[in-house]
């Protein structure tokens, strides 16, 4: 499922220029990719091998498009 989630995600940037058309399938992703995220399938940094952390760019660019793309909500 992880491929299939960074497969769609790099696919989401084609898709901007209609995303006012087509915002609940962007929704979707991103609430899948999300989903993901917040359960550890998948990270947004690993281990290095060198005792340091390597950040995944696609997951740092997921978390953008969210920004981009996603509605604000009021949570106090």
């Amino acid at each position: 499922m992880t491929h299939e989630i960074q497969e769609q995600m790099a696919n989401l940037p084609a898709l901007l220029p209609d995303a006012l058309a087509n915002k609940e399938d962007i929704r979707d992703i991103l609430k899948r990719f999300l989903n993901a995220l917040n359960c550890g399938e998948i990270r947004s940094a690993e281990p290095d091998g060198d005792g340091g952390w390597r950040a995944n760019m696609w997951i740092k660019q997921g978390i953008l498009l969210c920004f981009k793309v996603g509605e604000l909500v009021d949570m106090s």
